[in-house]
């Protein structure tokens, strides 16, 4: 992480990555660190997604301000402004530049590595994880302390999967015979591809027979449950307490909002968004919004209204 920046570098940077075209600095300004709008310090970076009623011009002491274009600027002495398209992304690739801590890379001592495992190139594997056989992780990925892989789980370069984690643990799959409960071999494994990052405790189950996959660049949040034979699509965000059941296929780009449900073996189609705490019980059409419980679709009672 640098411990300063000047306005002409962070000018510099914002150019060469396409944010801005060209633009006067006058002074060359030295920038310590950032700090959020609402409680902005001397010498930082800060930046905002509209002028909202709550910001106190007066009192923003950050030394630039990232903000959108079509912003009516006020006159503020020692600020300045950088107009944007998208102030989030601009902040969050200057922070990725200039702010980030360099990543571990190695093993720590207390990690426990299994048999037949293929690690690649700077990967970090942290304190008190436990990595089954045959496990396989790609360049370039993290996995913080305390996770648990189990055999035979292939995770992709790039991902992180953060503290707590048990990846590949059996799935909930049983059959009632007479008054005995008959556990039905979990034999699948989980596999996930390149750019995921996983929350903290969560859990996602090997597959039965088939595999449990999370598709490349999917996000999944804290506690959350990936179920047996599930399939999580790319580009995917599933938010936090949200509980995937078994055989549940969700598409690429879609938002599973927190708490939420769904039936085993459904299909979320493409692009669908699906409400905060809805059961989902029946499938959802690509690029649906769905919400409620049971979940119904937002859009077709809106056409039908």
């Amino acid at each position: 992480m640098k411990g300063s920046l000047k306005l002409s570098e962070l000018v510099d940077f914002l150019r060469k990555e396409g944010f801005i075209d060209s633009m006067d600095i006058g002074e060359d300004l030295v920038i310590e660190g950032f700090s959020p709008i609402q409680n902005t310090a001397p010498a930082t970076i800060s930046w905002m997604k509209s002028a909202s009623a709550e910001i106190n011009w007066s009192q923003i002491e950050a030394s630039v301000v990232i903000c959108p274009e079509n912003l009516e600027l006020p006159s503020v002495a020692g600020i300045v402004f950088i107009p944007v398209e998208n102030p989030k992304l601009t902040f969050i690739k200057i922070l990725q530049e200039f702010f980030s801590p360099e990543r571990k890379t190695g093993i720590e001592d207390t990690a426990i590595i299994g048999k037949n495992c293929r690690i690649g190139r700077d990967v970090y594997v942290g304190h008190y994880v436990v990595i089954g056989d045959n496990v396989e992780i790609g360049d370039g990925t993290t996995i913080h302390s305390n996770v648990n892989v189990y055999d035979g789980v292939t995770i992709g370069a790039n991902c992180t999967v953060n503290s707590g984690c048990v990846i590949g643990a059996d799935g909930f799959g049983y059959e009632r015979e007479g008054g005995r409960i008959e556990k039905f071999p979990q034999l699948g494994s989980v596999i996930i591809e390149d750019d995921v990052e996983i929350g903290g405790n969560t859990c996602i189950d090997r597959g039965a027979i088939a595999d449990t996959v999370i598709r490349r660049n999917a996000k999944i949040d804290n506690l959350c449950h990936i179920a047996h034979n599930a399939e999580v699509g790319e580009n995917t965000f599933v938010i936090a307490c949200s509980e995937i059941s078994g055989s549940t296929r969700i598409g690429r780009g879609c938002l599973i909002a927190p708490s939420v449900t769904t039936r085993n073996g459904i299909v979320v189609g493409d692009n669908a968004i699906v409400g905060l705490g809805a059961v989902v019980v029946k499938d959802v059409e690509p690029g649906d919004t769905v919400a409620g419980v049971p979940a119904r679709s937002l859009k077709k009672e809106s056409d039908s209204s």
